[in-house]
């Protein structure tokens, strides 16, 4: 970034608020060029706000009524929380979903159902593919089935895939639920129509490109009175032209993001795997991750008790002994009490192991 150079005096100016058009276009090219090949987007169509919670309380803010709810997979994001309810005043509704066994309709009618008995209408099903805090990809045929039933039902599907670009399992790739929805389009398994109203893609660069003090979070929609409403919002939470056009520049050089993603993803791997060999080693059990920069660990031999209040004695024992900061499940509306998210990318790998013998010598007194 130091070697870019802004010669475009338009930076200066007011713009389009929902996005400056270089930026808008080297994001579509990126998508195409990564995650969604062969897939025609309209960079008018990319909205561009100050981080993708900015996006997705904006989104909420215009696709929901307050009290309504919002299905959401658990565990998950633990801020999803607060972007759904701090201006819209919206349910997160939590989904036990599997993708094994009972059928995907059949859970999010029973999901559905449920939440009505509380009072709650479903608006809208929010997927984060990868997910997170899990550190996994759906299959194929779940995202498929979790459209089709959006679909079906005239709800909408926000499809968040901010980690699009951190997967980190060799011999895997991740594919944008935008290229699924093209397919499912063209096999007349939905309309177009339907597709343009209820299907919405949220992508940033706070994950997959170590930014996010940058701030920059994006929204791929082709419902055109979305577009509007999100345009007049657009103002509370725009990026700057010059940020834009320097990042515009930047994703445009295309060997430069080529280089880059192979490398982080290389570190990010290697991460993983100091933290998984230091899990092994402590006998901790783990749900294995392919992507993102969490990980997914079953502490509950350590708890006192087999309740909440026994997680947050554990957590802080953990912060106060060990100066080591974990998400505790309960953030992440886990189905059950004793796990913890662990971010394996956000430190230095000897920082990494330096938590690894804290975290080890803990759980050997825990034992003693």
């Amino acid at each position: 970034m130091n070697e870019v150079s802004v010669s475009e005096l338009g930076v200066m100016n007011y713009g389009n608020m929902k996005g400056w058009p270089p930026l808008q276009q080297a994001l579509c090219d990126l998508m195409n060029r990564t995650f969604a090949p062969q897939v025609d987007l309209n960079p008018s169509n990319l909205i561009i706000l100050s981080g993708c919670s900015s996006i997705i309380d904006s989104l909420a803010f215009c696709i929901c009524n307050p009290g309504e709810g919002v299905l959401i997979p658990q565990p998950s994001y633990a801020a999803f929380d607060n972007d759904l309810k701090a201006r819209s005043h919206l349910v997160p509704v939590e989904l036990p979903l599997s993708d094994r066994g009972e059928g995907i309709f059949e859970q999010l009618d029973d999901a559905v159902s449920r939440a009505q008995e509380n009072g709650v209408k479903i608006t809208a099903l929010l997927i984060t593919n990868p997910n997170n805090p899990l550190g996994t990809m759906y299959r194929d045929s779940t995202i498929e089935d979790m459209i089709q039933w959006c679909m079906n039902n005239k709800m909408h599907y926000i499809s968040d895939e901010i980690y699009a670009l951190s997967v980190h399992e060799p011999g895997m790739t991740f594919t944008s639920a935008l290229c699924k929805v093209e397919a499912m389009i063209h096999k007349n398994k939905i309309s177009r129509h339907e597709a343009k109203e209820y299907f919405h893609t949220i992508y940033g660069l706070s994950k997959d490109w170590c930014a996010s003090g940058l701030r920059i979070g994006c929204l791929y929609s082709d419902n055109s009175h979305l577009q509007q409403a999100m345009n007049s919002l657009a103002p509370f939470g725009g990026v700057s032209n010059y940020q834009q056009q320097v990042l515009a520049e930047v994703l445009s050089d295309t060997t430069w993001t080529e280089t880059f993603l192979t490398e982080n993803i290389k570190t990010v791997r290697q991460s993983y795997d100091i933290l998984t060999r230091g899990l092994d080693t402590m006998n901790i059990a783990y749900q294995p991750a392919t992507a993102g920069i969490f990980l997914w660990a079953d502490m509950r031999q350590f708890l006192t008790e087999a309740s909440w209040e026994g997680e947050r004695a554990l957590w802080n024992s953990i912060c106060d002994s060990c100066k080591v900061i974990l998400t505790p499940g309960e953030s992440c509306h886990a189905q059950e009490p004793g796990y913890f998210r662990i971010c394996y990318a956000s430190v230095l790998p000897r920082a990494l192991e330096v938590m690894i013998e804290r975290l080890g010598h803990f759980f050997n007194q825990k034992k003693a």
